[in-house]
């Protein structure tokens, strides 16, 4: 039986492999190593930024086409997209989207909609 020089009979060979054998290339040359299995604690504020994320994913869904596409013209000078700029602006409280009724005022970040 030869011996193998390179990972998975093949010159080159890097990812996962199953759920725990990573394969890479480093400056000394082919690797494979155990990845070990992160642990999920779940924390308080972890539970918070979680229902933090979600909420701003269905604020997100919940917006028309006009506003996702001023979202996205915005985010292109920070290098972003326009659902990334959302979601980091709701996370940290600065999109208030009070009432989705046309008779109420709704507060996009930079924009304000509705009565004046």
């Amino acid at each position: 039986m030869p011996k193998l020089v390179r990972p998975l009979m093949s010159l080159k060979a890097s990812g996962l492999i199953g759920p725990r054998l990573v394969f890479s290339e480093r400056g000394s040359g082919s690797q494979v190593r155990v990845q070990n299995a992160q642990k999920d604690v779940i924390t308080a504020s972890r539970t918070t930024q979680r229902a933090l994320y979600s909420s701003a994913v269905a604020a997100w869904n919940s917006l028309d086409d006009i506003i996702k596409a001023i979202y996205n013209s915005l985010s292109v000078s920070l290098h972003m997209t326009g659902y990334n700029l959302f979601i980091k602006l709701h996370i940290s409280g600065e999109v208030i989207d009070a009432d989705f009724s046309y008779y109420g005022d709704r507060n996009y970040g930079l924009f304000l909609y509705g009565k004046e």
